[in-house]
């Protein structure tokens, strides 16, 4: 049965910088207990924030240790399909987890930038869309030799394409991402493996349709800390997903663990955790689950 990984991007600077504009509102957990600040720390986010960031000095040490970590698992793949989300962080990521592929003499390997396989917000600054990079930029700036690019619009146009609000195509997309997940799966060897590396939001879209569950309140289920992991199997016969594991991070230590608490990053300082979550495992716990 055909293997699926998903792996969350490092932390990006737009995390970092969320963590330190709490910092400067008090900490999480005043902003946490006061709208008006939650207000405060969103707005000052979106007038400082990039549109496509690169990854912060903590976010290259997790991706060389998730890379290193793949690389290092046993699992004799007869072949590797290695796919990343066409913005800059996920590329960032995936970067070292090519090169551990590359130097641990993965059979098969094959790369490919995805260009609906972006975060739910899109590509905005400042309120405005912006047309993201064409693949062409995107192989000059990063250290990846691709095989092949999917669905991007044109050689002469960035990825994205605005129409509606930032995350109205997310559940659309998040399906027919589904349905080309399982046609590459399908069409491997038992033995082969696929490594998806995205963004937190829309990878909890991902993830709820994959093993048929409806998207709404997908976020508050599937939390990933910042290259946390997913494993899930493709069980041919029932056309169906298996799931091995979810937001995995054996790799990090816990100096290096971001993203798995709602109050630490953009995306999921609005989550509230299911009430079985909180009976069982307490506040604190949110996305360790």
């Amino acid at each position: 049965m055909p293997l699926l990984q998903l792996v969350r991007h490092a932390e990006s600077a737009n995390n970092a910088l969320y963590n330190e504009i709490i910092s400067e509102c008090g900490g999480a957990a005043a902003v946490a207990s006061d709208p008006s600040l939650q207000r405060r720390v969103d707005e000052e986010e979106a007038r400082r924030r990039s549109s496509d960031p690169p990854l912060s000095a903590r976010g290259l040490e997790q991706a060389a240790r998730v890379g290193e970590h793949l690389a290092g698992e046993n699992l004799d793949c007869a072949s590797t399909l290695l796919v990343c989300s066409p913005m800059r962080r996920a590329l960032l990521t995936a970067a070292p987890i090519a090169r551990g592929l590359k130097g641990a003499g993965v059979a098969n390997l094959r790369v490919e930038c995805h260009a609906q396989y972006f975060e739910a917000g899109g590509c905005h600054e400042g309120g405005r869309a912006l047309p993201g990079r064409t693949f062409q930029q995107i192989c000059g700036d990063h250290p990846l030799d691709f095989d092949a690019a999917e669905c991007f619009p044109s050689p002469d146009r960035g990825w994205y394409s605005a129409a509606g609000a930032p995350e109205s195509d997310a559940q659309p997309r998040a399906e027919r991402m589904c349905l080309w997940i399982t046609e590459r799966l399908a069409a491997l060897p038992d033995t082969g493996r696929v490594i998806m590396v995205g963004h937190g939001a829309f990878m909890a879209r991902l993830l709820a349709r994959l093993v048929g569950l409806p998207c709404a309140g997908a976020a508050a289920l599937f939390v990933h800390a910042n290259t946390g992991v997913s494993t899930l199997r493709l069980v041919r016969r029932k056309g169906s997903f298996l799931v091995l594991g979810l937001n995995q991070t054996p790799h990090l230590t816990p100096q290096l663990l971001t993203g798995a608490h709602p109050a630490e990053d953009g995306w999921a300082a609005a989550l509230r955790a299911p009430a079985w979550v909180v009976r069982r495992y307490g506040p604190e716990a949110v996305g360790c689950y």
